[in-house]
């Protein structure tokens, strides 16, 4: 059969008559193209019985081909999905499934670097028949990339030792957060997280971690203050100036002690994402931020100041880091924010991006969004919020924009309006 007609015959196995189905299924024997296989595996479940033999005999000589145990792997799923539907023929997947059984060496590499269903069910399989020895599986889960599975090795270590410095080893050694995070606890239930260990703690590249270490120390008094100090004069690098910086954020600590250890940074990446945490949990104001940025002398990216602004909506700040942003930013780019804006929001936006109308284009754009605000000022019934003279540069400079756009004189109501809700 030649590719065209096993596509015909595989489209066939799917039709609505047990017949065609049959003769379909009689026509690909002696097939073992790898895209049969999956679709032989859905026949396995056929309702019609003569159906379910072929498909399981197909299967059964498949297995002798060497293609067999990687395909195996491939829709390991798949078979082990077949003894939970109501029609199955159980030889067949049991012998499918212990076909990965060949191909071990692939079967451990796919545990230990995918996550996912996948992963997950081959170990629970390999589990459930001890296809590997425990020493082997406890490496495995050890440095699997999959949570569901580290947690076998998690379990084995807790379990079966309260060895402390074998405990402390293991944290120091873990790559993942659920590792650290299930030994410190499994300590301090314990009652052996020793000062010298919570400081390793406290170094920790995971903040939920570092939040605990924070929580017990300040339980046991620990002088933080003294503890910084000590840490400022050592030749730190910039991932543990970072770390102190978090520290001094959740400790939420005199801004002083920030700064000092926030002038030794100069890793650009580093210093956005400190800056966005103290933005997120309200240790620095807006104002704040755009004052460092501008001490450092960096360019924040567009998608990080959309961050910014979710937490903080202070337009006039936006506006500023946006003028420092490492690509250019038109004005299409500082609409994107414009909707998530109260009505009057959007008309202080407008009037301070306005400026950035570079083509005809871009005046085209921002006189349909005046009118938009023009057109629908008649269901506002309450000024802003805002100082008078903050009130009076608004109405200036919105005004100034009608008569840029030549469409004052068309919406006189709507600008008076306007004005006697800014004056």
């Amino acid at each position: 059969m030649d590719s065209q007609d096993i596509e015909l015959a595989i489209n066939t196995l799917y039709s609505y008559s047990g017949y065609e189905r049959e003769a379909s299924l009689r026509r690909l024997q002696g097939c073992f193209e790898e895209k049969l296989f999956s679709h032989l595996l859905i026949r396995l479940s056929d309702y019609v019985p003569i159906n379910q033999q072929l498909a399981a005999e197909h299967l059964l000589l498949w297995c002798e081909k060497d293609n067999c145990s990687n395909l195996c792997i491939q829709y390991f799923l798949d078979i082990y999905a077949i003894q939970y539907r109501v029609r199955a023929v159980k030889e067949v997947s049991d012998a499918l499934k212990y076909k990965i059984s060949e191909k071990m060496d692939e079967v451990k590499l796919i545990i230990k670097t995918q996550q996912g269903a996948l992963s997950r069910t081959l170990f629970d399989y390999i589990l459930e028949k001890s296809l590997i020895d425990n020493a082997e599986l406890l490496y495995l889960s050890e440095n699997a990339s999959d949570y569901y599975i580290r947690k076998y090795w998690i379990s084995s270590l807790l379990s079966s030792t309260n060895n402390v410095p074998l405990l402390e080893k293991s944290f120091k050694q873990a790559k993942y957060v659920d590792v650290q995070k299930a030994i410190v606890h499994h300590m301090y239930d314990l009652g052996e997280l020793s000062i010298n260990f919570l400081i390793d703690v406290l170094n920790s590249r995971y903040f939920t971690i570092i939040e605990f270490a924070i929580f017990v120390l300040k339980n046991r008094n620990f002088d933080f203050n003294k503890y910084f100090s000590e840490e400022f004069e050592k030749n730190l690098s910039q991932k543990s100036i970072k770390n102190h910086l978090l520290k001094i954020i959740i400790l939420n600590l005199d801004k002083h002690e920030f700064y000092l250890y926030f002038r030794k940074l100069s890793n650009k990446q580093i210093i956005t994402s400190v800056l966005y945490r103290a933005l997120k949990v309200k240790y620095l104001s807006l104002s704040e931020i755009v004052s460092l940025v501008h001490d450092k002398k960096i360019e924040i990216p567009w998608s990080l100041i959309k961050k910014f602004f979710k937490i903080d909506c202070d337009l006039i700040y936006i506006d500023e880091l946006s003028s420092v942003s490492t690509s250019k930013i038109d004005l299409n780019n500082r609409l994107e924010i414009y909707y998530d804006l109260s009505f009057w929001g959007r008309i202080e936006w407008l009037t301070l991006i306005w400026k950035y109308c570079n083509t005809k284009d871009d005046y085209v754009i921002l006189k349909n969004y005046v009118i938009d605000l023009l057109e629908v000022i008649k269901y506002e019934y309450y000024p802003p919020f805002w100082t008078k003279e903050k009130k009076e540069a608004c109405w200036i400079i919105f005004s100034n924009i009608g008569i840029i756009l030549n469409i004052s004189e068309d919406f006189k109501e709507p600008y008076l309006k306007i004005k006697t809700f800014l004056n």
